[in-house]
């Protein structure tokens, strides 16, 4: 009885053991899923950028007299579908022509193209600041 006692508690160990380990590797695999998940929201993000400064850049009009080089800091806020909701200059170019070239842009560019995915699209709808950048 003894001996069955000792072996069944070294099973009840080794089960403990397996189910710890199981434990500690489904704990891994979803860290690393979340840190995937995490690559996959900034690289989604960094393509939605890239989409909306390339749509935004297509609709501008370089003022006359403009100097090449110029760029601008601008906030926007979208709403659903990537609706302008606002837009303002953040950080001037220090040539106010230029900095209203740029909000126009912005303007004339709605709707933006935004990201299906609701957690890529919150940003957006909270506020983003863009560098408006056309010579770079």
């Amino acid at each position: 009885a003894e001996q069955a006692s000792r072996e069944a508690e070294a099973e009840a160990e080794r089960r403990a053991e397996r189910e710890a380990k199981a434990q500690r590797k489904t704990e891994g695999d979803a860290e690393a899923q979340r840190g995937a998940d995490a690559e996959a929201l900034r690289e989604a993000g960094g393509t939605s950028d890239a989409a909306i400064r390339q749509r935004v850049e297509s609709t501008w009009t370089r003022p006359a007299g403009i100097p090449d080089g110029l760029s601008a800091l601008v906030a926007v806020r979208l709403g659903p579908g990537g609706i302008v909701l606002s837009v303002e200059v953040a950080r001037s170019s220090g040539n106010a022509a230029f900095d209203r070239s740029a909000v126009t842009a912005v303007r004339r560019a709605d709707p933006l193209p935004m990201p299906d995915d609701p957690d890529l699209a919150q940003p957006y709808r909270e506020g983003i600041e863009m560098v408006f950048a056309p010579d770079a």
